[in-house]
């Protein structure tokens, strides 16, 4: 029992080692032109926002490996959706639907299948809900994985550009 509670810390401060800031530091300072670093992040945001969970690796590899991109950091970036977040995003996705087809959905037939994620549920929401839904998560894919795009490639570039700068 004891080996356990070792291995779970060591596993733990292997996790935590990190800062917020080194990870980025490490993502700017990754191989490769920062147009790829930059597609990687923003394909695997788009993914992770507009694929529901449980297809988006597999969507991820399959779209990182057709436009030769990283395939760890696009995969990484579907992780934007997690059990956390899924229902913020889903529900900002369905309002963004909302807004844009001008069709007002319930919330709770949305809510009654995250409580039970069955085929059954998924059916009971409606054509028209699904189809506001899949509209309102095209929208924020899309935007969000543009400025993701757009903010790390600068950025990728301003950081490389003044560190080269320094040496």
């Amino acid at each position: 029992m004891n080996q356990q509670k070792i291995n779970l810390k060591s596993i733990w401060d292997k996790l935590t080692k990190n800062t917020p800031k080194e990870l980025m530091l490490k993502l700017f300072n990754m191989n490769g032109k920062p147009s790829k670093t930059a597609l990687s992040v923003s394909i695997g945001l788009f993914i992770g926002l507009f694929i529901p969970m449980g297809f988006q690796s597999f969507f991820s590899i399959l779209l990182a490996l057709f436009l030769n991109c990283n395939v760890v950091l696009t995969v990484i970036a579907t992780f934007i959706t997690n059990p956390f977040t899924a229902i913020p995003i889903y529900f900002t996705a369905l309002r963004i639907g909302e807004w844009i087809t001008a069709k007002q959905i319930s919330w709770e037939k949305f809510a009654g299948f995250f409580k039970h994620p069955q085929l059954d549920n998924f059916l009971s929401i409606s054509g028209e809900g699904i189809y506001v839904f899949i509209i309102g998560a095209f929208i924020l894919a899309l935007v969000v994985s543009i400025s993701a795009y757009m903010i790390l490639y600068y950025a990728i570039k301003v950081y490389r550009k003044n560190d080269s700068a320094q040496f």
